[in-house]
């Protein structure tokens, strides 16, 4: 059970040994728009919390499992929609619903979250990071799990219309590139962890050096036999090794992150 203000919390059910609460709500807008999912261990007082994040084009029920998993290693984990199937890609808004994600795990454990971004939402998380302003607060550290993070300036301009057309109909100055912002160095570590079979390592790799260059608290990771989708599916043996790794970062203390490092195949 849930402990919340000195009081037990009784999850409504329980999935894989895991306890889940459905559809609680996170702040303003349609309560379906503004929810999340909460994942917590059973019978156990909950670790680390963790926030973990959808692709642009998906929903959080694609990270179920993902969230199940984390949860059976001791985690609260709120899994967060950040937008919706039916609406475009805004970058305010995907800043505001991780802000409120993050005050939801702060409300039921009362230590900073790990944030766990996974494909395009990598953009949102980093750029919601980044200073000035801070504008998610509470963070502890955050994961870049096979993160796609905007467009390089020898990226041709065609590329970075199709990209910003992706997002919907805002202006396109609204959204920005954490490669054309390195001065702004974010207010949490950085970990980037991508599959060595991801179709983001490349990519992963340039912005993580770019960012060491720049100052950045940032670190790379490859996990081995692993693919982008492979990286948030525990069940396969890359997505168990992909689990192992962001559950340890979410552990280690936000003083920054470590060495960088490879995880092979046992």
């Amino acid at each position: 059970m849930l402990l919340i203000g000195g009081r037990h919390r009784r999850p409504a059910s329980v999935l894989d040994g895991v306890g889940v609460e459905r559809d609680v709500p996170m702040g303003g807008g349609s309560a379906r728009a503004a929810a999340a999912d909460l994942f917590v261990p059973v019978d156990l007082p909950p670790g680390p919390p963790v926030v973990v994040l959808h692709g642009a084009a998906g929903r959080r029920e694609d990270l179920t499992q993902f969230a199940v998993a984390l949860a059976g290693r001791g985690h609260l984990v709120v899994n967060a929609s950040w937008r919706l199937p039916s609406e475009p890609a805004r970058l305010a808004t995907g800043i505001e619903r991780l802000r409120e994600a993050v005050s939801l795990a702060r409300r039921r454990v009362d230590e900073p979250a790990t944030v766990v971004a996974w494909s395009d939402a990598a953009m949102v998380a980093v750029i919601a990071v980044q200073e000035p302003p801070r504008e998610v607060v509470d963070i502890a550290r955050l994961i870049v799990l096979g993160g796609y993070l905007g467009w390089r300036d020898d990226v041709p301009a065609a590329l970075r219309i199709s990209a910003v057309q992706f997002f919907g109909d805002e202006d396109p100055t609204c959204w920005r590139s954490p490669f054309a912002d390195l001065e702004q160095v974010p207010s949490a570590a950085i970990d980037v962890v991508v599959g060595d079979h991801d179709v983001n390592r490349s990519h992963g790799a340039a912005f993580a050096d770019a960012a060491h260059r720049a100052g950045w608290p940032v670190a790379f990771h490859v996990v081995d036999c692993c693919d982008h989708y492979e990286l948030v599916t525990p069940r396969l043996d890359g997505g168990v090794r992909a689990l192992l790794t962001v559950s340890e970062l979410a552990r280690q203390e936000a003083g920054g992150p470590p060495a960088r490092s490879t995880v092979q195949s046992r």
